[in-house]
């Protein structure tokens, strides 16, 4: 059987193919963002300036992050205040944590991810969700991204910041909810729309597989 990793490489194949249909390119070009491939990786991306590298620290030359002043510093607990007041603003219902072992859910272990917190049920429809859409500082444990520690942003616990709408494939707005996350990234973090290389991928875990786009500033995902 194919790992999710396996799995979520050969979606973001096809993903990639067909670019409109997977992707919030309305909203992106409305803001423009232009798509690019990334002279080193190959890897599909968007920016507004005229980047030949997608941003990845692996072809960006490194965590460029370190040490450069921001307007804006928030710490740990700041960080989750002004994403739950944004988002509050949005119409976001911010709601607790789950634990880290998820012990609800019969498909994994750990809490891999913000929405593991709601895997597989309130995914299937079987059971509400506590909020919809709601946010959530969900701390997460991943064995799968050891080899990555180091090497790029990935940790094996982290706090995930999730953003979640609970919607028929239908009623999906993903153009409507890029723009309420690049309103955090721009509002809540100060980044620049300049400043952001944002990449065309997938995710795969808990049973779940869809098209997914990551954001990198300064080498940092």
């Amino acid at each position: 059987m194919p790992s999710d990793k396996e799995i979520k490489e050969k979606f973001r194949g096809i993903a990639t193919k067909e670019p409109d249909k997977h992707y919030p390119i309305k909203y992106l070009n409305e803001l423009g963002f232009a798509r690019r491939q990334c002279n080193n990786c190959k890897r599909h991306f968007w920016t507004i300036n005229d980047n030949k590298n997608c941003g990845d620290p692996s072809c960006f030359g490194g965590f460029k992050f370190l040490g450069k002043k921001r307007n804006k510093v928030l710490d740990y607990i700041e960080v989750w205040e002004e994403f739950a007041k944004i988002h509050k603003s949005l119409g976001y219902t911010p709601v607790k944590r789950y634990p880290v072992v998820s012990r609800w859910n019969p498909t994994t272990d750990s809490t891999i991810a913000s929405i593991a917190a709601f895997q597989p049920y309130v995914v299937s429809g079987e059971v509400d969700p506590p909020a919809n859409p709601l946010v959530i500082p969900q701390l997460c444990m991943r064995f799968t991204d050891i080899d990555a520690v180091g090497l790029s942003g990935h940790n094996v616990l982290f706090c995930m910041m999730g953003e979640h709408q609970f919607r028929n494939p239908s009623e999906y707005n993903i153009n409507q909810y890029l723009k309420d996350h690049l309103k955090w990234l721009n509002k809540g973090m100060g980044i620049k729309y300049e400043e952001l290389f944002i990449h065309e991928d997938a995710w795969a875990g808990g049973g779940n597989l869809g098209s997914a786009v990551e954001f990198f500033v300064d080498g940092l995902e």
